[in-house]
């Protein structure tokens, strides 16, 4: 008979037993833990959407699930809605899944199927895409960071009162919130962009487009407890950190500077313009409008004399704009419409 034991007199026997009872032990703990966390954070959501509802707006998560276990944890809706009565503004999409790690269930990932449309008393958008992800980092007061991304976007727009305004469509668009102590630091990028009209008559491919701003003192809008307020660009300071318009390859308009937007949404401000290969520019718009050629190479004739580069085909101005209304120094280059 083998009675041996080890140096602290357990036998080896038990030993086993005592680890296979704690593998349960843990196991079931750790089960216990997820479905009580789960059942906690379906009826957060419920409650959540019980008290909006009381301010006028209709949430709606059919089919609402949590899964993930074991090390997962996250929200699924077959589909999805809102409705505010208040702004008169409806948005249906379709399933909703989002995700976190249990062990950091501040940092989110979620994806949205399509199509989602947005309307309100008379207008109209409709959006599809191939796949769109999101990604959040939240604290117990606020959304600190938040990125979109949408991979083969196709955007429709219906305004009565801008018949003109019909599809874009992007390869990729991107868009990033991020707080910067008081301000918001706010993103946006496309590639490969098509505008087209809803006559069908007028298109317009573009390379690319990158916005990079800070908006000031808007932080706030963040906030998903207490002190959240709706966000209005009107009466906003704006420090425009760059603005890339890249209609083709090898060429790019960039613009940087501070803005202010009046409570009227006419924008002020003063912009540093930097254009690259303005011939490359000339051919692209004598190629979308040749009734225009003779008045584009009259503007790009007056910009090249205001020129303080010394790059051979580059443009380097300032520029002013005083209630929306642009000039480059004492020339006039039109009106920005209000916001």
């Amino acid at each position: 008979m083998n009675n041996k034991t080890t140096n602290n007199g357990v036998k080896p026997r038990n030993k086993i037993l005592w680890l296979i009872m704690s593998i349960f032990i843990i196991t079931g703990l750790a089960s216990f833990g997820w479905f009580w966390g789960a059942g906690k954070l379906e009826t957060f959501i419920t409650g959540k959407i019980e008290n909006i509802a009381t301010r006028g707006q209709t949430v709606t998560c059919n089919n609402l699930e949590v899964k993930g276990y074991p090390f997962r944890i996250g929200v699924h809706c077959s589909n999805t809605s809102i409705d505010s009565n208040q702004q008169r503004l409806g948005i249906t999409a379709g399933a909703l899944r989002t995700t976190a790690q249990i062990y950091s269930p501040g940092r989110m990932i979620s994806e949205l199927e399509g199509p989602m449309r947005i309307s309100n008393k008379s207008n109209q958008l409709e959006a599809n895409w191939t796949n769109l992800r999101a990604s959040s980092s939240i604290d117990l007061s606020s959304l600190t960071k938040g990125s979109i991304e949408a991979t083969d976007l196709n955007v429709k727009l219906d305004l009565p009162n801008n018949p003109e305004i019909g599809t874009l469509t992007a390869q990729n668009a991107q868009v990033h919130l991020r707080q910067n102590a008081n301000d918001l630091d706010f993103a946006v990028s496309g590639a490969a962009l098509m505008f087209t009209n809803s006559n069908g008559d007028i298109t317009i491919p573009m390379a690319g487009v990158n916005l990079i701003s800070t908006i000031i003192d808007q932080a706030s809008v963040l906030d998903h407890v207490g002190t959240r307020h709706q966000f209005d660009i009107k009466g906003s300071e704006i420090v425009l950190h760059e603005l890339k318009i890249e209609p083709i390859l090898g060429s790019h308009l960039t613009l940087s500077g501070p803005l202010s937007v009046s409570r009227q949404g006419l924008i002020s401000g003063e912009l540093a313009a930097q254009v690259k290969n303005i011939r490359g520019f000339e051919t692209y718009v004598k190629n979308l409008r040749p009734e225009i050629a003779a008045n584009i190479s009259t503007a790009i004739s007056i910009l090249s004399s205001l020129n303080s580069s010394n790059a051979d085909g580059d443009i380097t101005i300032n520029l002013t704009i005083k209630n929306g209304r642009v000039q480059a120094g004492f020339i006039p280059l039109g009106m920005i419409p209000a916001i």
